[in-house]
């Protein structure tokens, strides 16, 4: 996606977020990569230092398997020409049919290509530790 066709760099960075967000919630991992800029690095909260994207997809996987899918619900969006950051709640259903929403903050630096380079994920911990095994 070439950050200036059809439109400004603005427009090219929330139409970046807008297919970021729908390619996370419906599970579509590499339609995300399509998204990455090469050596893009992400971020969550927890304290362990940024990473290859590529290497957080197993664990991703992972995430959607062990807590179900997921959907975002009450999106605020903000977006400049460097990135976007957007607040939501994240709701996931197990297979079992119990659901349980968290409180996220996705910040995105987003490259000349209009690729992200940079991912930076603040999840409220207060109500992940008893759900989340």
């Amino acid at each position: 996606m070439s950050a200036t066709v059809d439109g400004t760099r603005r427009d090219a960075v929330a139409r970046c977020a807008a297919q970021w967000s729908r390619c996370s919630q419906a599970g579509d991992f590499d339609g995300m990569l399509a998204l990455t800029a090469p050596g893009m690095t992400a971020w969550q909260t927890g304290g362990q230092p940024p990473r290859l994207f590529i290497d957080a997809l197993a664990d991703i996987r992972a995430m959607r398997e062990r807590m179900g899918p997921w959907e975002y619900l009450y999106p605020r969006l903000i977006v400049d020409e460097r990135g976007f950051c957007e607040q939501h709640v994240v709701r996931f259903t197990r297979p079992d049919g119990s659901v349980r929403d968290f409180t996220a903050c996705v910040v995105a630096e987003v490259d000349e290509r209009g690729l992200i380079s940079r991912l930076d994920e603040y999840l409220d911990p207060a109500r992940s530790s008893t759900w989340v095994a």
